[in-house]
Order: C-alpha cells, then structure tokens, then sequence
C-alpha cells in the first residue's frame, strides 16, 4: 500500500510537471504570437500615420487651388486614420483571436498607405515642376575672345595687348565676371586695359583691330549673328577663355522684377519675351536677342486679354544706354531681360507685372507635349531646325502643327511680305491656338509632360503659388469655353503701326533699318490696354453693312495721317555750301567750317567734299558737324563729270571713287552716276512693298548694301532697295 502510494504520488507529481511545463510553453507561443501581432499591426499603423502626413503635406503646398476640396480630403484622411488608429486597438485587445480580420485589416491598411504615397508623389510632381519654372539662380557666362587669325589661343599667354572692357560696374556678364578674371590670370600685367560704354563700339573696334581682345556674353554668336556685317561672327572670332557663374535672384531694384507673391485676381501686364538659343535649358542669363516680344494684359474678373506685339526693331529710347539714347529696342536684350522691361516701360508708361521668358527649343517640346497645335499657314514657310542641323517647312493650309512646325510659323520672316511685322502677327497666333488647346488638356500624365516641357525652358518672376494660382483662372476659363463653345478667353489682337527707316548706329558704325513707331498709333494701343487693366469692356461700338464683309477692325492698324519720321543726316557730300548751311540752321545742327585748295577735284568750287557725321545719322545725336568745303582756284576747270573713272585701284584717293550715299534718290540718278564707272562697277536694284514705307514715293531708294565713304575698289556689287508697288 505504501508503496503504490508512493508510486501514485510520483506519477502524479511528474503528471503535473509535465502539465506545468506545457503551460510555459503553451504560454511562451501565445505571447510570440500577440508580440508578432502587435509589432505588425502597429507598424501598418505608423506607416499610414507617415504616409498620410506626406500626402497631406504635398495637399497643402498647393495653396490656392481648390481650397476647400484640399480640406475636405485633408479632413477624410484624418478621419481614416483615427478610424484606423481604434480599429488598430481593439484588434490588439481583443479576446477573440481572427486571423481573417487581422489580415483584411493589414491589407486594407496596405492599399490606404499606397494611395497616400501614389497621390503624394504625383502631386509632389505638379509642384515641382511649377517651382522650378521660376529660377532661384542664374547661371552668367563670359568669354574673352579674339579675332580667329591670332595665333593666341591662352589666356596666359597674353601679353602687351588691348583688352575691351564694358564699363559697367552692374553688369556681371560684361563687368564683374572679366574683372575677376582680369585679376586671376594678372591681365593688367602688360596689357592695356580699354573701358567702353557699349558693346557694339567695342566689337566694331576688335574687327578693326583697333583692341586685340574684348570680354562679352558666351551668347555673342546670337546677339549678332543676325547682322549682316557679323554674320560669320562664329568664324571670324574664336574665345581664348571662357567662365560661368552663379547668382541668386534678388529682390534688388537692379535684378529682375520682384513679385509679391500674392495669387493673381487682380488684372495684371505680362511681358512674353521669345528669345534664340543653341542649347536647351534657359537657366542662363546671358545677352541675348530679343527675338520675339509680345506685352499681355490681362483681366481675370472679365476674361478679357490684350496682346500687341512690340517689333524688335523699333526705334526707342533704349534705358540702359547713356543718356537713354535712341536705338533699335532688340539691342536692349544685349544687356539683360532689366534693361528690356525698363525700356518697354519707359516708351509705353505700362508697368510690366511680370515676365516669361521661353527659350525657342523649350517651345518646340512644349507644342509636342500638347499634342501640336492647330494653324492656317498663309503660304509655304522655312526656316533653320531649333537646332540649326538642317531646314525644316510648313506647307501651306488649315493643319496641325508640331514643335519643329510651330517654330517655322513664329520664327519666319524673310518670305513673308511685311518680315518682321508679319512675324509678329504669326506668334500671336500661335499664342491664341496654344492657349485654345489648353481645353483639350484631360489627363494629369498630359499635365505633367507640359509642366516637364516648360520647367527647363521657360523662367519669371512669378512665384510657385501664383503660377498654382493660375489653376483657378484655367478652371474659369474652361468653363466659359465649355458652356459657350467658343474661344477659352476674349483675347484682342492690338497693333502697333509705324514706318521702316535707315538711320546711322554710331556705335556700330552701321546703317540699320529701324522701325520708326507712330505715336497716333502707340497711344490708342496703350488706351486700350489700360482700359482692360481698369475693368473696362474691351467691346468696343462700330458700324458695318450688312452688304460688306464682317471684320472687326484692330485698334493701332490706322490709317493715321500723321506719320512719324526722324529727321536724320542727309548726304551732303557735292551739295553746295549754301544749300547745306540754309538746311543745318533750318534744323538747329551746330555745325563747323572747314576750307581745302583741290584744284583736280571732280567737285565744284564751295562744294561740300566731307562730313564728320555719316550720311542718316539722327539730328538730334549729332553734337557739333564738322564740314569740309572746297575751295577751287580760278584758273582750274572741273573734270567732266560724265568721263569714265578709273577707281578700281584703292590708293586712288579721288573723292569721287568713295561711295555717297543714294538713300531718298532714285533709279534715274544713280544709273546716271554710276555711268563714270561702267567698266568697274556693277550695281543691281532689289524690289521692296511700298506698304513698308507709306510715307515714301514709289521708285525711292531706301537702303544700300555698303556704307557711305566705302573705296569703289572695294565693291562687288553696288545692292540698292528701291520701293516697288
């Protein structure tokens, strides 16, 4: 008995070891598992905490658009997580384990922080790409270049030479960027250091050898390339050095426009500046030219908008130069996008709120990103692709246009009738039609490519919440489109009208056609914009018979019958002495007198032979004239006029063999002249619309390819343009 008692009681005591050890370890699993389940859980937990706060993050950068949606998903987010938060909870303490409810929550939570993450991203991405259209920094280039035949081709090999130097204490590309150089590279070792008050002067000195080197823009093939005289500027002149360096925009009266950030509800001036480039990207300020310009305003209380284009040739008080001189308005963007918006400021009295400015090649991927645009080319046009390797064409007709297309129809001018005015009319069209299209946008992916297009090639001064502000005015306008199937906003063409006239640029030492504005013309412009900025209606009241055809006519077109013109220079070379004083008192010139014995001149006793301003400088640049007259003994005889002249050797120093100058003349008269030289010198007449120069008599002559004073010698052809029909 004892015994089996004894045997009783060990097997119960090891029954219960047993027991207790499988309990510890029964209790060990249970608590892994609540452990797993609670790190698990809590951690879809955290994670849609962080994944929501990213989204709701990126939600409220977009400050303006849809306000009160934005807080509505703000809000059911936060809903969701609480929602998430006590779910999480009461899974953890709950007493009844259900691996399917877990799993359904875990999954749930899953697919909810991949959404929060997904928009986030996406909407990150719109922000992005609107903050980087505005530029924080500018990238400023400089070069020191020198004409091709120096066998120079370093820096530091530089010695006793003349080095051009813009004096401008402002200018980084001109002055700050070379100074640093200069004391780098020690230039003022042996060299002569030549401060100028243009660049054009500068240039015109470096091709005449009068300095051997010039600092200037890297962008110096584009700002004058177009010329005719620097049109192999790219192989004329090489660069010896070239740095880069950048700067953060301020808020400085000196830098660009400062926007106050504020979203735009309030009527506002746009300045759009098209500018030509070799490369894609426009985060370099460097000189350009101003290639297409076109001044916006625009009302979003009325969705009314006006939309002039200023021709880069116009011949305007240029704000940067000294003394604000005069000059064709293109030559301002030489200096910077501050000196353009001054000078259009200064000639119109319109603040310019804000600019763009878009590089060429950036329009050719922004037209591509919105699926082309629709165009009615007037005729067959070609011009260079936006990267110069070869000829692209638009044939004529109703079609659409892609990137390289687009480009052909704004940047073409020389097989329109009017050039540069006709071009100017082209890119408000492609505007309208840009603008159109925007009703077709329907996807984000759309979106984004346009944004991705514009980011790298476009910049302004327009702060990311205002150009996100843009969205509400783009959702205005896309119903006002919608609901009257029409045009997305009343956009009216304006037109500034003015005449073509060849004046004398001193600083390049050329004669340019420039493009003379009439006031009649720039003040009903500047009247209607200011109108559209002050709320008024842009509809104005006119008449028409129904028998007619309908147009609406565009304000600044004219007629107008008062034309302006310059009063310039004229040739006064073989005009008597006294007809040339009557007209330098008639018109205020302080002038000077001068007497030279030639008794084998071919002029005539008293005639003017020289005069120390060229023919078509503007009177009112001209300081003090300088003029030469003959003083012929009695005993000479004058040569005759209609023998032939041998000039074809240039140490001919006769006053004849020089070229005057025919501008104003006609056919007749040079035909007549040129008879002294018909076996040397060839001159050929090239044909110009009339509706280029209004003011101005059929048959006229109004430019010549050589300046005046140029040795007959060193003529090939003798190209003059007269007015035809």
């Amino acid at each position: 008995m004892t015994n089996r008692n004894s045997t009783n009681k060990n097997n119960t005591s090891s029954s219960s070891k047993s027991r207790t050890t499988s309990n510890k370890v029964s209790n060990k699993r249970t608590s892994k598992k609540k452990k797993n389940k609670l790190n698990l859980l809590n951690i879809m937990v955290f994670l849609s905490i962080i994944a929501s706060f990213y989204f709701i993050y990126q939600v409220m950068l977009l400050g303006p658009i849809e306000k009160t949606i934005r807080y509505i998903v703000v809000f059911i987010i936060v809903l969701i997580n609480i929602f998430i938060f006590i779910k999480n909870s009461k899974l953890l303490n709950s007493k009844r384990k259900s691996l399917s409810n877990n799993l359904l929550f875990c999954l749930l939570t899953f697919i909810f922080i991949v959404v929060n993450f997904t928009l986030g991203f996406f909407t990150n991405k719109i922000y992005s790409y609107a903050a980087n259209i505005n530029k924080d920094t500018i990238t400023y280039s400089s070069s020191l270049v020198t004409k091709s035949n120096n066998i120079v081709s370093d820096i530091n090999s530089i010695k006793n030479a003349k080095i051009g130097l813009l004096n401008d204490n402002d200018s980084i590309e001109n002055y700050k960027i070379p100074s640093n150089m200069i004391n780098r590279y020690n230039l003022l070792g042996t060299n002569d250091l030549i401060k100028y008050d243009d660049i054009s002067t500068m240039l015109h000195d470096l091709y005449n050898d009068s300095i051997d080197y010039m600092f200037i823009s890297s962008n110096y093939k584009m700002m004058f390339g177009e010329m005719e005289e620097y049109a192999n500027i790219s192989n004329d002149l090489k660069v010896i050095k070239t740095e880069e360096k950048k700067y953060k925009k301020t808020n400085s009266s000196n830098d660009y426009l400062y926007s106050d950030g504020n979203s735009i509800t309030k009527p506002f001036t746009l300045l759009l500046m098209g500018v030509d480039s070799e490369v894609d990207g426009l985060n370099k300020n460097a000189g350009v030219h101003g290639d297409s310009l076109i001044l916006i305003t625009f009302n979003p209380s009325t969705m009314n908008a006006t939309m002039v284009t200023i021709p880069r040739d116009s011949y305007v008080p240029i704000q940067c130069f000294k003394d604000k001189r005069r000059n064709k308005l293109t030559h301002a963007a030489w200096y910077g996008s501050n000196c353009m918006i001054d000078t259009i400021e200064g000639f119109t009295d319109i603040k310019i709120d804000y600019y763009v400015k878009i590089n060429f090649k950036g329009l050719v991927r922004l037209v591509d990103s919105m699926g082309g645009v629709e165009i009615d080319v007037p005729k067959r046009l070609c011009t260079d692709s936006s990267s110069r390797t070869g000829e692209v064409c638009i044939e004529a007709g109703l079609q659409t246009l892609d990137g390289e297309g687009a480009l052909v129809f704004a940047r073409n001018r020389h097989d329109l009738p009017n050039g540069d005015l006709d071009r100017g009319q082209n890119q408000q069209k492609l505007v309208k039609a840009m603008i159109d299209k925007l009703k077709y946008i329907r996807s984000i992916d759309k979106l984004s490519k346009i944004l991705d297009a514009i980011s790298d090639n476009l910049d302004t001064n327009l702060t990311t919440n205002q150009i996100l502000s843009f969205y509400n005015i783009g959702k205005d306008m896309l119903n006002i489109g919608h609901s009257n199937s029409g045009e997305l906003v009343n956009i009216q063409s304006l037109y500034i009208q003015g005449n073509g006239q060849i004046i004398y640029d001193p600083n390049l030492k050329l004669s340019l056609w420039n493009y003379i504005i009439i006031e009649d013309s720039l003040n009903d412009v500047i009247k209607t914009m200011k109108s559209n900025l002050n709320d008024s209606s842009l509809i104005k009241s006119f008449e028409y018979s129904y028998e007619d055809d309908y147009y609406v006519p565009i304000i600044g077109y004219g007629p107008y019958k008062n034309n302006t013109w310059i009063d310039s220079l004229p040739n006064l070379i073989g005009e008597s002495k006294e007809d040339v004083i009557e007209f330098l008192e008639k018109n205020n010139v302080k002038y000077k007198t001068k007497y030279v014995t030639d008794s084998f001149s071919d002029y005539n006793d008293g005639d003017i032979i020289e005069q120390s301003y060229p023919a078509k400088t503007a009177l009112d640049t001209i300081g003090l004239l300088n003029i030469t007259i003959l003083n012929k003994p009695r005993n000479s005889s004058n040569s005759n006029i209609s023998d032939s002249k041998d000039c074809s050797n240039s140490s001919n120093n006769n006053s004849i063999c020089y070229l005057p100058s025919f501008i104003g003349k006609d056919k007749s008269y040079v035909e007549s002249w040129s008879k002294k030289f018909k076996n040397t010198l060839k001159v050929k007449f090239n044909e110009i619309s009339i509706s280029l120069y209004p003011n101005r008599k059929i048959g006229t002559i109004v430019s010549q390819n050589y300046i005046v004073k140029t040795h007959l010698s060193k003529i090939d052809v003798l190209e003059l343009t007269i007015i035809s029909e």
